[in-house]
């Protein structure tokens, strides 16, 4: 296989599923080896994982590397002292008659057909390295300095790709773990682009959206049951997708066929780099379903009754202003009861005191 044909291969092999063990076996059939294996190792106990290897080499025989030979392995160690991305072979070790004599080479290199290697370690982590072997047999002969030197040019791409795997491991165990979290909310959570489209939907929100009372899909953007209200949204949702987290306009009451009471709408900006799209969280709530009785907020908040009152008023979709006229108190004082509830739940901002008692179990 050409170099370069062999380099588009590493780096496919990072989105395939099984492209390891396919890049391994398109390796020893490049350097025209026998077997060609990817291993972890435990630089002090000498314990290895066989993380991709080609066809042909039996299950026992790489159980009996990973725990037996590969811990008595006297060219595990040695090799350690070579830098990243430099390969090495079996000529390089310095005392080939006790390599030879040694239990690895006779009872399992030498049936295998697998006398000589061809190595390069490409990542060492504390206490742990991975790398990369091929093996032929005595009849091929030693690995060439030409072979080494095409091996030294693959190495580079080979540990960025294991890098980039990595990588792409952890964010998708960050999204997982993420979508897990967000599954068992209480309240209807929503991923949206800049857009409107949606990202994801927890199940709460995906019950909500069959419903189409307030908030539906349609033509996979997220629209409200009032024009008004869905250009409201898409307001917030690319103010809160550039970073902009006003501390008013991050709460929209959306209005329904079914209640007078409206949807509560919380746009929330994800912090960036949680996501290559720029993503936006949405949290719904239903007052009618979520916000308890005054005196229950009162006393789960520790609250004075005005102080409680104001606040589902809030969750409810109110303003401030609205309750000062509904109430018949000043705007001044409806304030004052809001800064005193916000201090005493620690929060800063009225979305974030609404969204502490909706999500409240």
């Amino acid at each position: 296989m050409a170099q370069t044909a062999l380099i588009e291969r590493i780096y496919d092999a990072v989105l395939e599923a099984d492209g390891w063990m396919s890049l391994v076996d398109d390796f020893m059939k490049a350097f025209h080896g026998s077997q060609a294996a990817l291993l972890s190792q435990d630089n002090r106990s000498g314990v290895a994982q066989v993380c991709a290897h080609t066809v042909g080499v039996s299950q026992k025989a790489l159980r009996d590397y990973e725990t037996y030979y590969g811990p008595r392995s006297p060219l595990f160690h040695y090799f350690k002292s070579v830098p990243l991305c430099v390969p090495y072979t079996d000529t390089d070790y310095p005392d080939q008659e006790a390599y030879q004599r040694s239990e690895i080479y006779n009872d399992l290199y030498r049936p295998l057909d697998a006398e000589h290697l061809l190595g390069v370690d490409l990542i060492r982590r504390t206490g742990t390295s991975t790398y990369l072997i091929i093996r032929r047999g005595a009849r091929k002969g030693h690995f060439s300095d030409a072979e080494s030197r095409r091996f030294a040019d693959l190495s580079r791409h080979l540990q960025r790709a294991l890098r980039l795997s990595r990588l792409l491991e952890d964010a998708s165990q960050t999204a997982n773990a993420l979508e897990g979290v967000l599954a068992t909310q209480p309240a209807a959570i929503l991923l949206t682009d800049t857009a409107g489209h949606i990202f994801f939907l927890n199940p709460r929100a995906e019950e909500l959206l069959r419903g189409g009372d307030g908030l539906r899909l349609r033509m996979g953007r997220l629209q409200c049951g009032r024009p008004a209200d869905t250009n409201a949204l898409h307001d917030l949702i690319i103010t809160a997708s550039n970073g902009r987290d006003a501390d008013r306009g991050s709460l929209l009451a959306v209005s329904r066929a079914s209640s007078a009471e409206p949807l509560v709408v919380e746009v929330l900006p994800l912090p960036s780099g949680l996501c290559a799209r720029r993503l936006v969280m949405l949290r719904v709530a239903d007052p009618r379903a979520r916000v308890p009785h005054a005196k229950g907020v009162a006393v789960r908040f520790g609250l004075t009754p005005a102080e409680a009152a104001v606040t589902v008023a809030l969750c409810r979709g109110a303003s401030v202003a609205d309750y000062a006229v509904e109430t018949g108190i000043s705007l001044h004082t409806a304030r004052t009861l809001l800064r005193s509830a916000m201090a005493k739940t620690d929060t800063h901002r009225q979305a974030e005191l609404v969204s502490r008692v909706l999500t409240a179990s």
